[in-house]
């Protein structure tokens, strides 16, 4: 039976929420109370993870003033797989970006990529004040060994930032060389990425 994950950005009541989703076993109700808690168990099968990632996350939400919780009525409509659903709320209204996101062909492309991976981006009908612009020009610096992570991001930050100058690199050791030849506004890290190339 076919599975999902799904990524949502949608403005309500006028700011703008993000929320991500599948259709895996779900969260048992006796570790919900602890989720956001640092060095948790495992809560998968798998017990992989330094259970971290869930108190990163809402470190950032409570540092940029969003909130970020888990949607305990959330069903995946998967039978025998309840699923789980976070939702960020940004606190934050939605921003002008030229142009119009092709949503239906993206998702068509990120089926064709993986069919268990579905992606789908949701805009309010009517444009509303932003209170913030981005910067026009700014450099970025992308570190990761997986490809398609990298060729993704590249390709999403031109696309709503066309005057940023975006680099990226496999490894720490090609990261470092490149920052020793120019200084970069933003750099993205893969947590364990590989120190060297392979």
């Amino acid at each position: 039976q076919k599975g999902y994950i799904r990524l949502v950005a949608r403005t309500v009541n006028g700011s703008v929420e993000i929320s991500v989703e599948d259709s895996g076993p779900g969260i048992p109700e006796s570790k919900r109370h602890q989720l956001f808690q640092k060095f948790q168990q495992s809560l998968d099968e798998l017990n992989q993870g330094t259970g971290i990632g869930l108190a990163v996350c809402k470190n950032l939400s409570d540092l940029m003033g969003a909130e970020i919780r888990l949607d305990d009525a959330f069903d995946s409509g998967v039978e025998g797989c309840l699923g789980t659903r976070f939702v960020i709320r940004l606190n934050q209204p939605a921003i002008s970006v030229e142009g119009t996101l092709r949503t239906n062909q993206a998702t068509q492309e990120s089926q064709e990529r993986s069919p268990l991976v579905e992606s789908s981006v949701v805009f309010s009908s009517s444009p509303e004040p932003a209170s913030m612009s981005l910067p026009v020009s700014l450099s970025v610096l992308f570190v990761d060994d997986d490809t398609v992570l990298r060729r993704m991001f590249t390709r999403a930050l031109k696309r709503v930032c066309p005057g940023w100058d975006v680099s990226d690199a496999s490894n720490g050791e090609t990261a470092l060389r490149l920052t020793e030849t120019r200084d970069y506004d933003v750099i993205f890290m893969d947590q364990y990425v590989s120190g060297k190339v392979k």
